[in-house]
């Protein structure tokens, strides 16, 4: 049988039973959607190094073919759709509660990224996460676990949690600072400086960090003072970009989105995607065999 059978030339497709609607229609754009994260969910599991998770996707992707199946077939249809049950979703949320509850990881927001060196991985580590007995170097095993395609990856961490930032240093090339702009942060920054040039980065020498403004208000005379006051301490350290004030990032976690999501046309995404773009450029990507392109904001 040929695929290009010059049946679907008039707009239309075949659901299952022979049933004729519209290339349009919910249903075909419903399965559509699913086949693509059968295909996206294929090419992680092609990349990835565990065999268990190997063998969990796989069996997710099986259900999902069935789950596109029953919505490719509407009540009409002579033939019965596959039968989606309970025991399936139920397995699902399972599994999305074992990968919620390792330890140190709380969560990870993804937005594709532009270019072919663009991957880059957000971990979010718990501040009260300890290491745990037999595992000293946790947080290194954590990334290599979580990382694999990625060719950067960004830790959150407070630094109130002073024995997480000190192992986190060790391993990372790039720190960045995010502060608001007042007069508290100018007052602070030299011992946050301080805090930081007495570690080690991975290539062996002092910390020097780099800065962002967070929530900044261009309309506000404060926000413009500090941000020349850190220009003269910090210099290039400094970021040239700001994180504008935008009530579309409180929405955004509202709904459980991204604000590149929510707010894909927004001044304030502009400014996450200027940080990626800072970062690429800072940051060299890791080896060339790793690949995927992911970039993560919180």
């Amino acid at each position: 049988m040929s695929i290009a059978t010059k049946r679907g030339d008039g707009g239309q497709t075949g659901l299952v039973g022979g049933i004729r609607v519209s290339k349009a229609h919910p249903r075909v754009e419903c399965y559509g959607t699913i086949d693509e994260l059968i295909s996206q969910m294929g090419f992680a599991r092609s990349i990835c190094q565990d065999a268990e998770v190997r063998e969990r996707v796989e069996r997710i992707q099986r259900e999902l073919y069935k789950v596109g199946s029953a919505i490719a077939t509407p009540p009409e249809s002579k033939k019965a759709p596959p039968e989606i049950t309970p025991a399936m979703v139920d397995a699902l949320d399972a599994e999305v509660h074992r990968i919620e509850a390792e330890p140190g990881v709380l969560g990870d927001w993804s937005l594709p990224g532009g270019t072919p060196d663009a991957p880059i991985h957000l971990l979010s580590l718990d501040t009260d996460a300890h290491a745990p007995e037999g595992h000293p170097d946790w947080i290194g095993e954590t990334i290599v676990r979580s990382a694999v395609g990625m060719q950067r990856v960004v830790i959150d961490a407070t630094t109130a949690a002073g024995h997480l930032a000190k192992q986190i240093m060790r391993v990372a090339t790039c720190v960045l600072v995010p502060i608001v702009p007042d007069l508290s942060s100018v007052v602070s920054l030299t011992t946050v400086d301080n805090f930081f040039r007495q570690q080690t980065s991975a290539d062996g020498r002092p910390v020097a960090p780099f800065y962002l403004l967070n929530q900044f208000d261009s309309s506000l005379p404060l926000h413009l003072d500090v941000r020349e006051v850190l220009r003269q301490q910090l210099g290039d350290r400094l970021l040239p970009t700001v994180v504008r004030r935008s009530p579309a990032v409180s929405e955004a976690l509202a709904e459980g989105m991204t604000v590149v999501d929510y707010a894909p046309n927004s001044p304030v995404t502009e400014d996450y995607l200027n940080i990626a773009a800072w970062l690429r450029n800072v940051s060299a990507p890791a080896a060339a065999s790793f690949r995927g392109s992911r970039w993560s904001e919180r």
